[in-house]
């Protein structure tokens, strides 16, 4: 359908009684035939013929033609291209493995979009299409790894590893046009977005819904305690948070190796004496609740600690400390390098350490290249703590401080139940045991602002409400109507001087 966009523009197709008037008013010159003694006239007068007649009409027609032309341009036409029977509306994003959960909670939006023609797809790698209806394979072959967790493997395919959902937005982005319907049913658990949330230039709608998971429960750590007490960290994972407790065990567990050594830690305060200050009274809060053995020790600059420690805490910046300071499986938790930049964002838990149920905002960060996996991040997904395994040791770094100038961390009441799974735990490396859910304004990605240029896709994709702009063909009309006339003018010159 042909649609204009400047329809005022076409008030200039009136100028087309500019040749109606010039060729109906044109004074035509009669020829005057000279005959006996009449040619013995030395002047006579030549007669004129007026009508309101055209006589020159491929001229004329040429001439409308051109100012009709020339006002649809300025009128600025476009092709809009109508739905038709038949052709796909937009996409259904739903994890394939999880449609029967997606359908039953939303089971009348899904019909009438299918009803429209829209097309379903895998949320996943490839984006493959599927029907709703088919029966779903046995675990063992098609589900993913853990309830809400990005698709693992199918029928067929051999295991990789875990997608991030804000990962796969980024692909959509750049396989669909710009502007196409996009409607995402997915769950809302927080172990499958990880990252930076992605902008996106698509028309996106999210339905989010809930695992029926209520609770999840794992033994983390175990040591001796007091008389011989076997204790236990226990991490309980709800929709809502991680949360981490020691407990007193009747026996010991199977899958948790007890430690029975005291476990030592070292401070590396350096000019940073009130951020060690509020470390040191966590620290002694965790000694005291998990009764494990702390040997807790404030060293200077350069001096190395007399024995291996589990935990060495380092927050001045140089000079680097060897890791064969730590005992085997020891831990370092360091400041990273950068200056610190105004920055005031709410702080989350991105990976599977977790900051608890309440809520702290951060005023300073240090931002930089990312070292390892995130563990804590902003709201915004940039990194605050991240992890690296470095020859059977880890390397904690954290983008910010321990001070109240730098956030709130350390005046929350659970700072020393967040650092419990950092002292005496490893942070697990999977996400199946993680059910905490993610907010939907905060998962569904951000509308781009940046226009994207058109690409192969954008030209093969069909999209219902495309638009074509005709400025271009409308403008080569007018330049080969203004050259015919042109053309015809001069032949018609050239005849009548020739005559």
């Amino acid at each position: 359908m042909l649609q204009l966009l400047n329809p005022i523009g076409l008030l200039a197709a009136t100028a087309v009684l500019i040749p109606v008037l010039v060729h109906l008013w044109r004074e035509r010159i009669g020829k005057t035939l000279r005959i006996g003694s009449i040619r013995l006239l030395a002047n006579s007068n030549r007669t004129q013929s007026n009508s309101l007649r055209i006589y020159n009409w491929p001229l004329f027609l040429l001439r409308c033609l051109l100012v009709l032309l020339l006002a649809l341009l300025l009128a600025k036409p476009v092709w809009q291209q109508q739905p038709k029977a038949g052709v796909q509306q937009g996409w259904i994003l739903i994890p394939q493995s999880e449609r029967r959960l997606a359908y039953t909670q939303y089971k009348t939006t899904i019909d009438s979009l299918l009803a429209a023609k829209w097309e379903l797809h895998d949320l996943g790698t490839g984006f493959r299409t599927f029907n709703i209806s088919e029966p779903i394979a046995p675990p063992s072959q098609s589900e993913y790894k853990g309830a809400g967790s990005p698709r693992i493997y199918l029928a067929g395919e051999t295991e990789t590893a875990a997608i991030s959902t804000w990962s796969l937005m980024k692909e959509l982005d750049s396989r669909l046009p710009a502007g196409y319907a996009v409607q995402v049913f997915t769950s809302n658990r927080l172990a499958q977005y990880e990252g930076t949330r992605p902008a996106t230039s698509l028309s996106l709608r999210w339905h989010s819904y809930l695992p029926a998971d209520s609770s999840i429960t794992t033994n983390m750590a175990a040591w001796i305690g007091p008389k011989q007490a076997i204790k236990t960290l226990v991490q309980t994972a709800t929709p809502a948070a991680l949360q981490y407790a020691v407990t007193t065990a009747n026996t010991l567990p199977q899958d948790i190796e007890v430690d029975t050594a005291l476990y030592r830690i070292a401070i590396y305060p350096g000019a940073n004496t009130a951020d060690a200050r509020y470390l040191k009274a966590a620290l002694q809060a965790i000694g005291d609740v998990s009764e494990l053995r702390f040997d807790i020790s404030t060293l200077s600059t350069g001096q190395l600690p007399a024995a291996p420690q589990q935990l060495i805490i380092q927050l001045n910046a140089t000079p680097a400390l060897p890791l064969d300071a730590l005992s085997p499986g020891g831990k370092l938790l360091k400041y990273d390098t950068g200056k610190l930049v105004s920055h005031a964002s709410w702080q989350q838990a991105d990976g599977l350490v977790s900051l608890g149920t309440s809520m702290q905002r951060t005023y300073s960060y240090i931002p930089g290249q990312q070292v390892g996996r995130p563990l804590w991040t902003l709201a915004n997904g940039q990194p605050l703590l991240t992890v690296q395994d470095t020859a059977g040791k880890q390397v904690f770094r954290f983008k910010a401080q321990f001070n109240p100038a730098a956030g709130d961390l350390v005046w929350s009441g659970d700072f020393a139940q967040q650092l419990l799974p950092l002292v005496l735990a490893t942070p697990a490396t999977t996400s199946d045991n993680d059910i905490r859910s993610i907010d939907d304004r905060q998962a569904m990605p951000t509308t781009s602002t940046t226009p994207r240029p058109l690409n192969r896709a954008d030209m093969t994709t069909n999209n219902a409400n495309d638009q074509t702009d005709l400025s271009t063909l409308i403008g080569m009309l007018v330049i080969l109507t203004l050259a015919a006339e042109r053309l015809l003018v001069y032949r018609q010159q050239n005849k009548l001087h020739h005559a």
